[in-house]
């Protein structure tokens, strides 16, 4: 009886690892543009460009060197601005800013002014994208 108990246990705790997982990968981010950033503090222009459906969400990662993010500058298809203030987030390789999220209803974006430096060796650049989670 034992036995049976502690398989059953296993099992379920398995089961439930395998739910989760999927919600995780459930998610949908969608890769919207991507730029080089030098190390000096300027804007780059990501154009969005056709990308089909709202989104609800915006966060950048970076590759090759650490960046430092700043402020980005949202147009939406309506013309409307939006500011986000990244804080001066410093983003090593492979990571990510935290995520951001849209106000309004009108989320379809056509392009994006970043604010941003590489933070690595002086003449390293980086290569920054910009990700956005579509709404369901």
């Amino acid at each position: 009886m034992g036995r049976t108990k502690g398989l059953f246990v296993v099992l379920f705790a398995v089961c439930l690892m395998t739910v989760g997982a999927n919600a995780v990968s459930a998610q949908r981010w969608d890769e919207l543009g991507t730029k080089d950033v030098s190390d000096k503090a300027e804007s780059d222009d990501i154009k969005v460009g056709s990308f089909e459906g709202q989104l609800k969400r915006l966060r950048f990662s970076t590759a090759v060197a650490p960046a430092r993010f700043y402020l980005a500058r949202i147009r939406y298809r309506s013309g409307e601005m939006h500011y986000i203030n990244l804080g001066g987030q410093l983003v090593q390789p492979g990571g990510y800013t935290r995520p951001y999220d849209f106000r309004g209803s009108d989320r379809y974006v056509n392009r994006i002014e970043l604010f941003a430096e590489a933070a690595g060796r002086p003449g390293q650049v980086a290569k920054v994208t910009a990700w956005g989670y579509k709404q369901k």
